[in-house]
């Protein structure tokens, strides 16, 4: 018997809800309107376990991108990831969001390169991945822009992040993690 996991992210740009078992899909939903998605968060845990078929109680643990990212939409996630553990009485997984950046980033091409998720205007929490480590942990730190624009004149890189990033134009590269990101 596979665990069966519900994995929920509302921390950037787009919200997504998983329910897996094991390796394997059982339903996605995906909302490309943050707001949207944290309105139908419960909608969607709702139809997750209709298309496939179990039960809540049939849970083994439920995940959650902790940040960095939108904290109202980190608020939503979190509480609700932690009212269904509490509920169900199984873990809460915290998962962080530039670590999974660095690990889809690191199976992408050539290091170095820095992870981005935007944090208030011109303000920026980043990763920079200079080697290979072990599940590409790299210190999470906070930065303004215009900082962060010298530090990739000084060590240069490519840039990642889940959404477009204007202060950098088309250097970002957009990163969208699938299901099967959040398998690792």
């Amino acid at each position: 018997n596979d665990p069966i996991l519900l994995f929920i992210n509302t921390s950037g740009p787009y919200g997504q809800l998983m329910l897996m078992q094991g390796t394997r899909l059982l339903a996605w939903r995906k909302s490309d309107d943050i707001r949207a998605a944290a309105e139908r968060l419960f909608d969607f845990i709702e139809e997750v376990f209709l298309e496939s078929g179990l039960q809540p109680e049939q849970l083994s643990a439920i995940a959650v991108l902790n940040g960095p990212g939108s904290y109202t939409g980190l608020r939503i996630s979190l509480s609700t990831a932690k009212g269904l553990a509490y509920t169900f009485q199984v873990p809460m997984i915290l998962l962080n969001k530039l670590h999974l950046l660095n690990e889809i980033a690191g199976r992408m091409g050539p290091l170095p390169f820095y992870t981005l998720v935007p944090a208030r205007t011109n303000e920026y929490f980043y990763a920079y991945v200079e080697e290979a480590t072990l599940g590409w942990q790299a210190e999470t730190c906070w930065i303004q822009a215009d900082a962060l624009q010298e530090l990739c004149l000084q060590k240069p890189g490519i840039l990642y992040s889940d959404k477009l990033v204007p202060e950098f134009g088309h250097s970002v590269r957009v990163l969208e993690p699938s299901w099967q990101d959040y398998q690792q």
